[in-house]
């Protein structure tokens, strides 16, 4: 009996796989048909198990338990990749969100500044104009008050 196999398919798949074929092929044909058969001689029956054989095996993992682990790993490590990804470009946009709230916090804390600069500036002049008014009105009433007082 001779094979061929892919480098990636397992021995353990492959024997299993040989195995299955000697016992289909001797229940098919017996021991003397076997010994007295010749190189190149495949008859039809045997064409039909080795392809149904061949079909059945074609998938290593519906097989073999750790080929089946090993799929579900590699499936398993292409998720954590894309969710480590997914993790890198929140953190990259949590990063940006916190430096533009830094900035407009710094914005928020000059403006409020600005704005109680503002207000004292406004209330002294206000202080200023009151105090003009009020003196103008004084020396109105005082010239007033002097023309009818005779001294």
């Amino acid at each position: 009996v001779a094979g061929l196999r892919d480098a990636q398919y397992p021995d353990r798949i492959a024997l299993k796989m040989l195995r299955e074929l000697c016992e289909k092929v001797k229940s098919l044909q017996g021991d003397e048909a076997i010994s007295e058969a010749k190189a190149g001689g495949l008859t039809s029956p045997l064409k039909k198990v080795l392809k149904e054989t061949m079909k059945n095996y074609g998938d290593p993992g519906s097989h073999d338990k750790t080929t089946e682990v090993r799929e579900k790993v590699d499936q398993l490590k292409g998720i954590m990749q894309d969710n480590v990804k997914r993790i890198l470009e929140t953190h990259v946009t949590l990063e940006s969100l916190d430096n533009s709230s830094s900035s407009m916090s710094s914005q928020a804390n000059r403006f409020l500044r600005q704005s109680v600069d503002l207000r004292r500036q406004m209330q002294l002049r206000n202080l200023k104009i009151k105090m003009i008014v009020g003196s103008c009105v004084l020396a109105v009433v005082a010239y007033v008050g002097t023309m009818f007082v005779d001294f």
